[in-house]
């Protein structure tokens, strides 16, 4: 995992970092990238439930199941520590795979 793969790699250049621009010329529609550095662990629990949330419903847009996994850390939160933004909001996405017909 890649932190800040939002950021430009310099003042001036094309948005996201050069390893996100990677992914969409090798092909990728869709991202989720962040906005700043991450903590490791947590990053970790959300992507997993990223995952989750997507793959028992195929239906959802990246975007909406990510929000659903934000959701998740809040209303499951523990302590004010784990339902701070800095844990979740960094990540969004980026692009978004078009829709089978």
């Amino acid at each position: 995992m890649a932190c800040n793969t939002a950021e430009s790699d310099s003042v001036g250049a094309e948005p996201l970092s050069g390893l996100a621009r990677a992914f969409f010329y090798a092909g990728e529609r869709s991202l989720v990238v962040s906005n700043w550095d991450v903590l490791d662990d947590e990053t970790a629990n959300l992507m997993s439930d990223l995952f989750r949330i997507s793959s028992q419903n195929k239906s959802l847009s990246h975007g909406e199941a990510l929000r659903q996994t934000q959701l998740n850390m809040l209303n499951n939160s523990k302590n004010n520590e784990d339902a701070h933004p800095r844990v979740w909001a960094p990540f969004v996405v980026v692009g978004e795979p078009e829709k089978p017909n």
